[in-house]
């Protein structure tokens, strides 16, 4: 990938060979909705599924709730001590 006139390899993420797999450090990448419809419909074509027609945006209360949401579940199912102890901080609760 080229940046700024610099030829230089740069990695921003992986693939599987697959293609099923995905991981980046881009952040907020998810947050482009024809992206996000894209990447899905791709997975979807993939796994012998329709695509979805419809692009729905995602709104910013949604992201929200959804994040709650996961943070919740990840507090209620780690050891959020050890955690804690693991990273070297004091409980943040």
């Amino acid at each position: 990938m080229q940046r700024a006139n610099d030829n230089r390899e740069i990695l921003d993420g992986a693939v599987s060979y697959n293609g099923l797999v995905w991981g980046t450090y881009i952040h907020d990448i998810f947050k482009n909705d024809s992206f996000r419809r894209e990447l899905i419909n791709y997975l979807r074509e993939k796994k012998g599924l329709n695509k979805l027609k419809e692009n729905t945006k995602f709104a910013r209360k949604e992201r929200e709730k959804s994040y709650n949401y996961f943070a919740k579940l990840l507090r209620n199912n780690l050891d959020m001590e050890k955690l804690y102890e693991i990273i070297g901080v004091n409980n943040l609760k």
